[in-house]
């Protein structure tokens, strides 16, 4: 069951509430997941107007990151691309190919999720070779990883890749 919509309304209480009371890794950490509610809701301007200025909330300076989110601008670049591609935006590519770039390499779980945002995008843009590529080498990192997840991801991509 997709619970799409009850999520939006939990984030925006909780922005709301919290509105000037917390860290501002903590409102860019909540700006990200509305954005993310919304991209799952197929709300692409409510989407774009969450994320925008989540980057704005981030401190240039370590000592104010809280040890219980990992947010910086690759993540976040990495997070916006996740809400393009559910959206089938073709600035996912662009979005999700900078955030790799930038990625710490150790962060393969992280690659295999950026690698199934962009077989989405490009099978939801048409492109079902690049679509394919991608998925490919998602599953390749899943199985290194171990990432039930991942494995998951890619096995419902070529699922629908199958009945195309």
């Amino acid at each position: 069951m997709d619970r799409s919509k009850q999520a939006a309304a939990v984030i925006e209480e909780a922005r709301a509430t919290a509105d000037g009371k917390i860290p501002g890794l903590l409102r860019a950490w909540l700006q990200a997941a509305a954005g993310e509610t919304y991209a799952a809701l197929g709300e692409t301007r409510l989407s774009q107007q969450a994320m925008d200025p989540a980057a704005g909330q981030l401190s240039p300076d370590p000592a104010d990151d809280l040890p219980f989110i990992a947010l910086d601008p690759v993540h976040l670049e990495r997070w916006r691309g996740h809400c393009l591609a559910r959206l089938g935006a073709a600035e996912a590519i662009d979005s999700l190919s900078t955030a790799m770039a930038r990625m710490d390499p150790s962060f393969a779980r992280a690659a295999a999720s950026m690698h199934c945002d962009l077989a989405l995008v490009y099978s939801l843009r048409g492109d079902q070779d690049a679509s394919h590529e991608q998925a490919r080498r998602a599953q390749e990192l899943a199985i290194r990883t171990t990432s039930a997840r991942q494995h998951s991801c890619v096995k419902h991509l070529l699922a629908s890749r199958s009945h195309q």
